[in-house]
């Protein structure tokens, strides 16, 4: 019986994503705040913030660099991948990330047209929701 590996996460970014490009292909790496909130047994609320590493491949990590900024919030879908190498002093190294094959953008943006031409708008809106093609992430 297979595996289900799937993860979905909405939260905010912490920075602007950073591009890089591997093998002629353009990998964008983010990294997303969740943050839980609830209020403890004396009914003081507490909270607790998760930073997550969410990497995009192709035309995904294209959209991804374009139009997010520090602290959009976004909805990402993906598979957990664990990756190992080695440091510069030869010990090796570990992190999970979020391979992301999904983007949601939750940002309520405001179309200004004094601000910018219809179709400057118009991008703001057409990749709401983007799926890249399974084909584009390398395994």
């Amino acid at each position: 019986m297979p595996g289900i590996n799937k993860v979905i996460l909405i939260g905010n970014l912490g920075a602007e994503p950073k591009t890089h490009t591997l093998d002629n292909n353009t990998l964008a790496n983010i990294s997303l705040a969740t943050t839980a909130r609830w209020k403890d047994k004396a009914g003081v609320k507490q909270s607790r913030t998760d930073w997550h590493k969410v990497i995009f491949f192709g035309s995904l990590a294209e959209v991804a660099a374009k139009y997010l900024k520090t602290g959009s919030k976004v909805y990402v879908e993906g598979r957990l991948q664990n990756r190992k190498w080695q440091n510069q002093e030869g010990v090796d190294q570990y992190t999970t990330e979020v391979v992301c094959n999904v983007l949601k953008f939750l940002d309520a943006k405001e179309a200004n047209p004094t601000d910018s031409s219809p179709a400057e708008n118009a991008g703001q809106y057409a990749y709401n929701q983007y799926f890249a093609p399974e084909d584009q992430v390398p395994f």
